[in-house]
């Protein structure tokens, strides 16, 4: 999912890409994958790897070593990721955030976004959460 936040406040706003939960129809949290992840399983349906990349850190998402078959597929995930965002006042970030969604019917029209952790970062102190609806791209008719 491409995720957009644009920060109206006259302060910095830190938020944490790996804490947007998508919240299905039922009310059940889904939690985002590592772009790690999400590279070690496209490489495992492709071509030989041409290199390993070790796991960020010990007890995070995306702790098993990846084979790349691609450093420019690497930078561009790394590049697109929308990971930990310091956004400046009055302008905008995006990036992307992985989700395992079942191709089973799964209505996305009647699931939301939930961001927990939004802070004041210059004043250390926590905004209110954000919850909101997905919606599709217009299609320009």
């Amino acid at each position: 999912m491409l995720i957009v936040v644009e920060n109206n406040n006259d302060f910095v706003v830190s938020l944490e890409g790996r804490a947007i939960f998508l919240i299905d129809s039922a009310g059940t949290r889904h939690r985002p994958l590592h772009y790690l992840d999400v590279l070690a399983d496209l490489n495992n349906k492709r071509r030989p790897p041409i290199s390993t990349i070790e796991p960020p850190g010990p007890g995070r998402r995306g702790s098993r070593p990846v084979k790349v078959a691609s450093e420019e597929m690497l930078a561009d995930f790394e590049q697109k990721d929308f990971g930990e965002k310091l956004i400046a006042p009055y302008t905008r970030d995006f990036g992307v955030v992985f989700y395992e969604i079942p191709w089973d019917g799964w209505d996305l029209s009647k699931s939301r976004f939930y961001l927990p952790d939004v802070y004041n970062f210059s004043a250390k102190e926590p905004l209110v959460f954000f919850e909101f609806e997905i919606r599709y791209p217009s299609s320009g008719r």
